[in-house]
């Protein structure tokens, strides 16, 4: 298209040039006495003037075409930058909505010495951050003084608390918990309150004595033995201290409790003897050999079952070689 309108502006420019030199020619000829009609020169030039007209229109229709075209491609550019632009524009506002939801990026934040934060920028960041997030535990360090101070007000705070059970707890629970657990300071302080509470039975009838003897605190039974117990205090079921003794193999109570007048002999509800419970092998057979060698022992005493204490001893297949001896 370029082409044609330069071609189209030679052809106009050489139309010129002939009809300037047609006019020079006449112009000459008048003046050397040469005559032309009126008629012809007139002619010529109208015709030569319309093509000159006519090339120039169309070469101005061809430059306003192509104008058109030129500001049609600008114009659908432009429409879509627009677009573009408009879209670019909504990210980008997209994009600082969500991170004002989710908070600065990890990057960002890196770069936070490279860039000033504003006081209300820190207090958005605090609403989303935490503190100890990207800080280092601090160690906090305490004067030896301050802590022997703090620690000895704990002491003397617990040793108060632990007081003020013992003086809220009812008297017999305490010292029937304490010979089971073979705590000696809590039955002596409990004694020391008051004297009676070794007769004191739980809902089976065992009293601190037989806890005693069945959890082998040797020394609580001494206790309690010389503050009054009674060595022959039974259960519900006929229990003494010394059948709990030798049910759960406690060898030292058992010699200790026959030592201070317990019966070897002595029958539960079910005719069980103190031998019966020990042929029973509980925590070996220390319990069993020290009774079979006791003089007073009978061998012969049946259960309600029939059974004396050798038969246990077959029945359950322990030790029923030291009944030969």
């Amino acid at each position: 298209m370029g082409d044609s309108l330069a071609n189209d502006g030679v052809q106009g420019q050489e139309v010129k040039d002939e009809n300037g030199q047609k006019i020079a020619r006449q112009q000459e000829g008048k003046s050397c006495g040469v005559k032309q009609t009126s008629n012809e020169v007139p002619d010529n030039l109208d015709k030569e003037s319309e093509s000159q007209k006519t090339a120039q229109n169309e070469g101005r229709n061809v430059i306003t075409g192509v104008n058109d075209v030129s500001d049609k491609v600008t114009e659908e550019e432009l429409a879509r930058q627009d677009i573009k632009d408009e879209n670019t524009h909504k990210l980008t506002l997209l994009k600082g909505e969500r991170k004002h939801e989710v908070g600065p990026t990890l990057n960002e934040l890196s770069d936070s010495s490279e860039m000033s934060v504003s006081e209300s920028s820190l207090s958005d960041l605090s609403g989303r951050l935490s503190p100890t997030l990207f800080l280092p535990e601090a160690r906090v360090r305490v004067p030896k003084k301050m802590t022997e101070e703090v620690n000895e007000s704990l002491f003397i705070k617990k040793k108060e608390k632990r007081k003020l059970k013992l003086s809220e707890m009812d008297p017999e629970d305490l010292i029937l918990r304490a010979s089971e657990k073979g705590r000696f300071d809590l039955v002596e302080y409990s004694l020391n309150k008051n004297g009676s509470l070794h007769e004191c039975q739980d809902q089976d009838g065992y009293t601190p004595l037989h806890r005693a003897s069945y959890g082998g605190h040797l020394k609580i039974v001494e206790l309690l033995v010389s503050r009054g117990a009674n060595i022959g205090a039974r259960t519900i079921d006929g229990w003494e201290p010394l059948h709990s003794a030798c049910r759960w193999g406690q060898k030292d109570v058992a010699v200790y409790l026959l030592e201070n007048g317990a019966n070897i002999n002595a029958k539960t509800n079910g005719n069980q003897t103190p031998l019966h419970l020990a042929a029973l092998g509980v925590d070996g057979s220390e319990t069993l050999q020290f009774l079979l060698t006791n003089k007073s022992l009978d061998r012969t005493i049946t259960n309600n079952q029939g059974e004396t204490a050798e038969d246990v001893a077959k029945r359950c297949g322990k030790w029923v070689d030291l009944f030969k001896n």
